[in-house]
């Protein structure tokens, strides 16, 4: 099921990207921009596959996670490597979310292709950037200490 599903947002991702790209070198060899509005509401799409895809795997490594750790509490209750990998995996989720719905948002608020001019603007580059960082955000909250749980 996870297999299906996943693939098939992907190629829909893909097939956002695509239009995009395609529409793009129309306009820089007709020398228009008359497509950008196309553009922006093809972006629009592209920013929810890609939040769709990552919300689903979650979802379905949560669940692996959530029936690995009850069969083995035994092994949960000495290491907590469970607890850890869930907690992991839901911080990735929640920020790549955050992310995903955030720039769906500001994009489309951009009046100027490729520009930030407006406040809406500035935003949409600094989550551009964090989404570029997201690694590196991820390796530095993987260094904090695991947190008790009950």
């Amino acid at each position: 099921m996870f297999i299906c599903c996943y693939w098939l947002l992907i190629a829909v991702v893909s097939s956002f990207k695509l239009q995009i790209l395609v529409h793009r070198v129309q306009d820089i060899l007709q020398g228009t921009l008359s497509r950008v509005n196309l553009i922006d509401h093809l972006h629009i799409g592209y920013f929810l596959g890609i939040a769709s895809v990552e919300g689903l795997s979650s979802y379905f490594l949560l669940r692996k996670f959530f029936s690995a750790r009850s069969t083995s509490r035994d092994i949960d209750s000495k290491v907590g490597l469970f607890s850890y990998l869930m907690r992991s995996t839901e911080i990735r989720l929640t920020l790549l979310m955050l992310i995903g719905i955030t720039r769906t948002i500001t994009y489309s608020f951009q009046t100027t292709a490729q520009a930030a001019t407006k406040a809406s603007g500035q935003v949409d580059r600094f989550v551009t950037t964090l989404e570029c960082i997201f690694p590196i955000i991820m390796l530095c909250v993987s260094r904090l200490p695991p947190a008790e749980f009950s």
